[in-house]
Formats: C-alpha cells, sequence, structure tokens
C-alpha cells in the first residue's frame, strides 16, 4: 500500500472567499492563528495579539476561527478526492490521507494521479503539501514538513523521517513540552531511546505512532462515508453586491459537485444554487440540463449566463449547491470507426439556450401519430423521452417543414393558381389525405407540389372545390 497524505497549511484561510485586503483568522484568545499575504507585508504575524494587529494595520478584517466550518469543508474534500481512490481518511483537521497505490494502474502512474489531485485542488483554490510514504503516518508527518516527498522504500523512510523536529508535529502541547524539555527535539531522538522507558516515560501513545511511522505496527483508519446526497455551502467573509463576484464560490462549489458525482459514478439533470442573503428569504436558482451531466465547466457557463440576467437586491452572504437527485451515469460508448458527426452536440447550445432564455420559453417539436399536417406535430421538452418517432413510410421528403396556420385560399388569374401575384405550376401529385372523424375535425384532401418560376417550391391541396395553399419548402 501507498499513502499520500495531502496537508492544507493554511486551510481556515482557503475556506474562505479570497480577500484583496489585510485578513486574519483569530483564535478564542483574540491572537492572530492565520493572515493572509496583505497582512504579512503590513507586518502581522501568527501569534500576534489581534490589538497589536489593529495598530499596524487599522483596516485589518478579523473573522474567528470556526472549526466546525473547517471541519464541514474538510469533509466536502474528501468526497471530492473519492473519484481518486475509494480510501479516503480524515487524517486531522488540515489533512487528508489518501492510499493511492490501488489507483496508479487506472491513472497511468504515480506521478500521474499526484498531479491530478494537485490540479484538481488548485482548481478548487487550495494549496497544499504532499508526501507519498508506505504507511500514513509517516506521510501525515512529512507533509508537514517536506513538499513534493516519496517515499516507497522502508530503510529510505527511517532516514527521512530521522531529521523531523518534534514541534512541527501535531502533538498535544503539554506532550511536547515535556520532550523539548527533556532535550529531545527529533524523531531520531526518540527513536534511540528504549521502547519500554520511552513509553512509560512520555506517552505509550506516541510509542505506538512511532512504530506506526516506520510500519512496525498496524495503522487502521476510519474510511471516510460521503453522503448519498450533495450539499456544500461556502461563506462570504463580506456582503456580496455584485453577482460577477459570486462566480469563484460557485465555482468552487461546482467542482466539488463534479469529484463527488465521479466517485459515485452518477450523473444530474437538475441542482439548485442557493444565494444566502442577510435579511429575507434565500433566491434560489433551479438549473437543469437536457442530459446527464457530471461537468463543472459545462455548469459554470450556464451559471455565467443566469448571473448575466440577475439583479442582486440584497447583500449575500453564503453560497450553497444542492442535489438531491442523483442518477446512474452510463459512459457512452466510442465508435469504432471515425465519425464526425455527434448525436449529442445539440445539447450544450440547448442548455446554454434555456440558461438564458427560461426553460419554458423554449420547445422542440414533437410528431404525432395522424395524418393531418396540423395534427400530426405537437410541442415538447426537448428532454421528453416519450418521442414519437414518424415518417414511418418514409415520406418526410414530401413534406414541409414550414405550415401557414391556417391555409391560405388561393387565387385563379386567367385560369392559373397564383399566390401573391406569382403563377403555380403543378409538378407532383396527388396525394390523398384523410381523416378525423373520431375528433369532428375530419379533412378529405388531394396534396399536390407546385413550383413558381423562381423554383420555390409549395404544397397544396384541393378540397371541396377550393384549392389552398399549406406550406412552403425550404
Amino acid at each position: 500500500m501507498l499513502w499520500a497524505a495531502w496537508y492544507f497549511p493554511q486551510f481556515p484561510l482557503q475556506i474562505a472567499a479570497p480577500m484583496l485586503d489585510a485578513f486574519c483568522i483569530i483564535e478564542p484568545d483574540q491572537t492572530i492563528a492565520f493572515c493572509n499575504e496583505q497582512a504579512l507585508a503590513h507586518g502581522i504575524k501568527p501569534g500576534m495579539s489581534l490589538a497589536s494587529a489593529y495598530s499596524l494595520s487599522p483596516t485589518l478584517r478579523a473573522r474567528p476561527r470556526d472549526t466546525a466550518l473547517e471541519q464541514q469543508a474538510l469533509q466536502q474534500l474528501a468526497a471530492w478526492a473519492l473519484q481518486f481512490t475509494a480510501k479516503v481518511h480524515l487524517a486531522d483537521p488540515q489533512t487528508l490521507l489518501l492510499e493511492i497505490g490501488g489507483s496508479e494502474r487506472y491513472f497511468g502512474d504515480r506521478q500521474q494521479i499526484l498531479d491530478s489531485i494537485t490540479e484538481g485542488l488548485q482548481g478548487l483554490g487550495y494549496r497544499a503539501h504532499y508526501a507519498v510514504t508506505p504507511t500514513p503516518r509517516a506521510s501525515q508527518w512529512l507533509s508537514r514538513n517536506q513538499h513534493a516527498t516519496v517515499i516507497t522504500d522502508r530503510i529510505a523512510l527511517k532516514q527521512t523521517l530521522d531529521p523531523l523536529a518534534l514541534h512541527t508535529l501535531p502533538l498535544p502541547p503539554a506532550l511536547l513540552k515535556r520532550l523539548l524539555q527533556t532535550g529531545l527535539r527529533t524523531l531520531n531522538d526518540c527513536f534511540m531511546l528504549p521502547r519500554t522507558g520511552f513509553a512509560q516515560r512520555f506517552s505509550q501513545t506516541l510509542q505506538r505512532q512511532l512504530d506506526q511511522a516506520l510500519g512496525k505496527q498496524a495503522d487502521p483508519r476510519a474510511g471516510f462515508s460521503p453522503p448519498l446526497q450533495f450539499q456544500a455551502t461556502s461563506d462570504m467573509d463580506a456582503d456580496v453586491t455584485q453577482s460577477e463576484a459570486l462566480l469563484f464560490p460557485a465555482h468552487r462549489l461546482l467542482w466539488q459537485l463534479q469529484g463527488f458525482l465521479r466517485a459515485h459514478g452518477k450523473g444530474v439533470q437538475q441542482w439548485r444554487l442557493l444565494l444566502q442573503h442577510v435579511r429575507g428569504e434565500p433566491t434560489e436558482i433551479c438549473m437543469q440540463t437536457v442530459e446527464l451531466s457530471q461537468d463543472s465547466r459545462q455548469w459554470l457557463q450556464l451559471i455565467q449566463t443566469r448571473m448575466h440576467n440577475l439583479h442582486v437586491t440584497q447583500p449575500v452572504r453564503a453560497l450553497s449547491v444542492h442535489a438531491e437527485c442523483l442518477y446512474n451515469l452510463t459512459p457512452v460508448n466510442a465508435s469504432l470507426f471515425l465519425s464526425t458527426q455527434d448525436p449529442t452536440s445539440w445539447q450544450p447550445w440547448f442548455n446554454c439556450l434555456t440558461a438564458r432564455l427560461g426553460r419554458e420559453a423554449v420547445s422542440g417539436l414533437q410528431a404525432m401519430e395522424d395524418h393531418r399536417p396540423e395534427k400530426s406535430w405537437s410541442t415538447q421538452r426537448p428532454d421528453d423521452k416519450q418521442t414519437i418517432h414518424a415518417d414511418r413510410n418514409g415520406n418526410a421528403s414530401n413534406r414541409p417543414l414550414w405550415l401557414l396556420d391556417p391555409a391560405q385560399p388561393l387565387g385563379n388569374h386567367q385560369q392559373r393558381l397564383c399566390w401573391q401575384q406569382r403563377h403555380l405550376q403543378i409538378t407532383q401529385g396527388p396525394e390523398r389525405i384523410t381523416g378525423g372523424w373520431w375528433d369532428g375535425q375530419d379533412v378529405e384532401r388531394d396534396y399536390f407540389i407546385a413550383t413558381d418560376k423562381s423554383g420555390v417550391l409549395y404544397w397544396i391541396f384541393f378540397e371541396k372545390s377550393y384549392w389552398y395553399i399549406h406550406g412552403l419548402f425550404g
């Protein structure tokens, strides 16, 4: 087995929306826990009191640390990471553990899966350090000290762990203080002491963790179980009044939804975007596609289209994405022979059109089993699966797509049929069409194809001693 640990050193900052001003996260004792680059440029550092920080930057924006929100965000990342491996674990509040040994062949090689995870995290707006070793404990510790460390040999693992400083490890403060007071500074100092005496004097738990890091003792981990439905929230650190400012957190949430669906082999056709306001009911934006999808890029384009016409009347404090109805997504089989025709190429165009105009403003045509031309079609939702495919007799080429409603009477000039001062010459026909006795609108017509001097084709019929034009061919 091969374990990869991803450590997020600035995780509380990264789950917040990007800030252009100086910004920090504070602990309950009013000390700085994390600060962004703008705050660092003013001389603000972690561990500094909030009062001292305000003296350096009066415009500093501070937010209390929310460990529950951090845990929720890490769980959302774990659900996203399941698309790479089935074994994902929450190692600590800032670290994810992934067993990638079983996924290497699927992604091509070890570096390919590591690059894919790194690019995915960057797309979500996260920066992390990773380490890969044969044991989860060693990967967890090394990810806090070294970036992009990959070790597959246990002898090399011991040599890499030896110089690690104890103060960089996630140890209880009281235990770390006792170790440092005794003169222990690195892991090698701990490895050199007798195991029994070390465990009795300091901690049996720490001795067990040392053995687990070297692979001398089993290190069972509780696997992460994702929810059956997707729900993710992104809180804003300031009230947002411009719809364009919502695109970044929306992109992060949609990327997480994509990873969640890929991990489960699912797709969605409908999902909801909720804009939480400071006061009043949330604004709900329902998005729907004509096909099952797990493509965040397509969703973001649709959101951009909807946001273009969205007027935010109240400040937005939080953004959330909900997807309740998940369906098994069947992969599309590739053709044996190269083909330039994609039967689904119209779907992105339709999704974009409905996002801009509204779903009720766009409809398709459905063929009906009726010989009367005006009754042989109806409007339908383009994603309706109950489409009736007509033209079973192969007569579509003899029927125009442009029908007049209602049919217009033809004139008679010098014993010749005419329409809009154009003389018509019959070239094909007749075709007898009858029907409609069951609904009281029965017809008995003889249809012909006619043309004028310019070559335009007309669909005309004769009924009850009168001539009519019913359609034009394109």
